[in-house]
Protein backbone atom coordinates (compact mmCIF):
# COMPACT_ATOMS: atom_id res chain seq x y z
CA UNK A 1 0.00 0.00 0.00
CA UNK A 2 2.56 2.75 1.04
CA UNK A 3 5.23 0.83 -1.12
CA UNK A 4 5.54 3.30 -4.28
CA UNK A 5 6.35 6.76 -1.64
CA UNK A 6 9.10 5.43 0.23
CA UNK A 7 7.95 6.52 3.43
CA UNK A 8 9.11 4.32 5.91
CA UNK A 9 7.25 3.87 10.10
CA UNK A 10 9.98 3.76 12.30
CA UNK A 11 8.51 2.61 15.70
CA UNK A 12 9.30 4.19 18.94
CA UNK A 13 8.29 2.00 21.21
CA UNK A 14 8.45 3.46 24.96
CA UNK A 15 6.38 2.48 27.87
CA UNK A 16 3.86 5.62 28.03
CA UNK A 17 2.67 5.22 24.17
CA UNK A 18 3.08 1.67 22.36
CA UNK A 19 1.75 3.75 19.11
CA UNK A 20 4.79 6.50 19.36
CA UNK A 21 6.82 6.60 16.15
CA UNK A 22 7.84 8.63 12.77
CA UNK A 23 8.16 8.02 9.30
CA UNK A 24 11.77 7.96 7.83
CA UNK A 25 12.69 8.38 4.42
CA UNK A 26 16.59 7.76 3.15
CA UNK A 27 16.83 10.57 0.08
CA UNK A 28 20.83 10.62 -1.30
CA UNK A 29 22.61 8.91 1.63
CA UNK A 30 20.46 11.33 4.43
CA UNK A 31 17.74 10.26 6.59
CA UNK A 32 14.41 12.61 6.98
CA UNK A 33 12.13 12.47 9.70
CA UNK A 34 8.13 13.44 9.73
CA UNK A 35 5.89 13.62 12.42
CA UNK A 36 3.79 10.10 13.15
CA UNK A 37 0.81 11.39 14.64
CA UNK A 38 -1.38 8.54 16.95
CA UNK A 39 0.98 5.34 15.09
CA UNK A 40 1.16 3.57 11.54
CA UNK A 41 -2.43 3.40 11.03
CA UNK A 42 -3.05 6.96 11.43
CA UNK A 43 -3.95 8.01 7.75
CA UNK A 44 -3.90 12.11 8.18
CA UNK A 45 -0.27 11.77 9.99
CA UNK A 46 0.79 9.50 6.68
CA UNK A 47 -0.93 12.10 4.26
CA UNK A 48 0.74 14.86 6.07
CA UNK A 49 4.21 13.66 6.17
CA UNK A 50 3.54 12.07 2.82
CA UNK A 51 2.97 15.89 1.61
CA UNK A 52 5.95 17.41 3.72
CA UNK A 53 8.30 14.99 1.78
CA UNK A 54 7.53 16.08 -1.46
CA UNK A 55 7.68 19.52 -0.64
CA UNK A 56 11.21 18.82 0.67
CA UNK A 57 12.20 16.82 -1.81
CA UNK A 58 11.51 20.06 -4.39
CA UNK A 59 13.31 21.77 -1.91
CA UNK A 60 16.03 19.60 -2.10
CA UNK A 61 16.43 19.15 -5.71
CA UNK A 62 15.96 22.41 -6.58
CA UNK A 63 19.07 23.50 -4.70
CA UNK A 64 21.08 20.68 -6.16
CA UNK A 65 19.71 22.05 -9.86
CA UNK A 66 20.71 25.74 -8.60
CA UNK A 67 24.41 24.75 -6.71
CA UNK A 68 24.51 22.78 -10.66
CA UNK A 69 24.09 25.88 -12.82
CA UNK A 70 26.42 28.10 -10.15
CA UNK A 71 29.79 25.55 -10.53
CA UNK A 72 28.91 24.68 -14.62
CA UNK A 73 28.83 28.88 -14.71
CA UNK A 74 32.23 29.13 -12.53
CA UNK A 75 33.93 26.18 -14.51
CA UNK A 76 32.82 28.23 -17.72
CA UNK A 77 34.64 30.93 -16.74
CA UNK A 78 37.79 29.25 -15.38
CA UNK A 79 38.21 27.86 -18.89
CA UNK A 80 37.30 31.54 -20.52
CA UNK A 81 39.79 32.80 -18.23
CA UNK A 82 42.70 29.93 -19.21
CA UNK A 83 41.62 30.52 -22.81
CA UNK A 84 42.14 34.03 -22.86
CA UNK A 85 45.52 33.66 -21.07
CA UNK A 86 46.95 30.99 -23.10
CA UNK A 87 46.20 32.01 -26.62
CA UNK A 88 48.59 29.54 -28.46
CA UNK A 89 45.29 26.92 -27.49
CA UNK A 90 43.40 28.82 -29.86
CA UNK A 91 45.92 28.44 -32.52
CA UNK A 92 46.30 24.70 -31.94
CA UNK A 93 42.45 24.13 -32.13
CA UNK A 94 42.57 26.06 -35.61
CA UNK A 95 44.91 23.57 -36.92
Amino acid sequence: MRSDDGLTWQPQRTKSNKNAGRWRKMYKNQFYYFFGGNGRNDEQAYKEAQAAWQALKKEIDGADLHERKLMDKALNWIVEQYVAAHPELEEIQAA
